[in-house]
This record gives structure tokens, C-alpha cells and sequence, in this order.
């Protein structure tokens, strides 16, 4: 046989059974345990992507907003909207709170509102319709009515119609992930979070 002709151990055996086998560990009937390279950089992998999510879970927050069907109206003093929401919101929403007007239609925008008066008490579906107009998605069972004070200006104010529908959006508190997944834990949890910027 010419040195042509011979193979060399590289290149019949893997090069991590032969580190295996200079080692020591090269017992008759003993099994080759070696770990492909990728395992390692996987496991890492794996504990990083828990780490992050035990992370957001504590520390992410997120939004929470009470949002109902509401209707612009042109008054002497501006434009304001009359809004419905569930009876469960009402107790939540407070004269002062900002909120936000999406206007439906071919070409939707947004306003920013301020609410000015919550009706007391809750209203039935039927005075309901009478202010908002037949078939608008009114929440099922009993609501409450707010007004809102538009802060409209410049090209909003001349795309905005008197009647015009859309969702009126209050933002109520920001609450922890983990509170999401676990509500038990809120008897515990007593911070509320800060109002986002718009």
C-alpha cells in the first residue's frame, strides 16, 4: 500500500471520539458520552429566554381602559362627545380623566377628550339608544353615560360631523403582567401605575 492509498484515523473516526479515546476513556464496552457543541449554546439559550420572561412577568405592566360607544355633538361651548360605558367601568372613571375619541368612517382618526360629567347612577338600553342612535355595539346590560369635553383643533375639527360615532377610550391604571396570569395576587398588590403618555 502506498502512502496514497492510506487513511488516516481523521478520517474514519469523529474528531470528538478520538479526543474520547486519548483521554483515558477507552475501556472495552464502555459507551461514547459526548454532547453534540450545540447543546450547550441551546441550554444557554434556554435559561436566557426564562431569565427575560421571569423578568417581563414581574416587571412589564400593562394598560388597562374602559372603552364604550360614543357620539360627537356641536354645543355653543365646542365640540363634546356623549359616551356610554359598562356599569362596571363607572365606579372607575373620574371628571378630569383623559381619554381618547376614535372616529369611525372611510378615513378614521383620533382626538384627544377630557371627561367633564359622569351621569349618576346607571342608565337602561332603552334612554340609551334615544341619545346614542339605534344600533351603535352598546354594551349588554345596564351603563353609565359620560361627557367629554373634545380638545379638537386645526383639520380634525373640519372632518368631525355632528353625530359622528366612534369609541370613546379612558385609561384606567397599568397592572403588573404577573396580576394578568395570576389575578389572586391583586388582593396583594396595592401600587397602581402612572397614566401613559399620549
Amino acid at each position: 500500500m502506498t502512502e496514497d492509498n492510506q487513511v488516516s484515523d481523521r478520517d474514519i473516526f469523529r474528531t470528538e471520539a478520538l479526543e474520547h479515546h486519548r483521554s483515558g476513556g477507552h475501556n472495552l464496552g464502555d459507551l461514547l458520552q459526548l454532547s453534540p457543541r450545540w447543546l450547550g449554546w441551546t441550554y444557554r439559550l434556554l435559561v436566557l429566554f426564562f431569565l427575560a420572561a421571569l423578568a417581563y412577568l414581574i416587571l412589564g405592566h400593562m394598560d388597562e381602559f374602559a372603552t364604550g360607544p360614543a357620539v360627537a355633538r356641536q354645543t355653543d361651548g365646542g365640540w363634546s362627545v356623549l359616551a356610554v360605558f359598562p356599569a362596571s367601568a363607572g365606579e372607575e372613571l373620574q371628571v378630569g380623566q383623559e381619554a381618547w375619541f376614535q372616529v369611525e368612517g372611510e378615513f378614521p382618526f383620533r382626538l384627544a377628550a377630557k371627561l367633564m360629567q359622569i351621569e349618576d347612577g346607571v342608565v337602561g338600553p332603552t334612554r340609551t339608544d334615544n341619545s346614542l342612535g339605534d344600533d351603535h355595539g352598546l354594551p349588554c346590560g345596564p351603563v353609565v353615560r359620560v361627557i367629554a369635553g373634545l380638545q379638537a383643533t386645526g383639520d380634525s375639527v373640519e372632518q368631525l360631523t355632528d353625530g359622528s360615532r366612534g369609541t370613546l377610550r379612558v385609561w384606567l391604571r397599568a397592572t403588573p403582567v404577573l396580576l394578568h396570569l395570576i389575578p389572586a395576587l391583586g388582593a396583594f398588590d396595592s401600587n397602581e401605575g402612572e397614566a401613559p403618555n399620549s
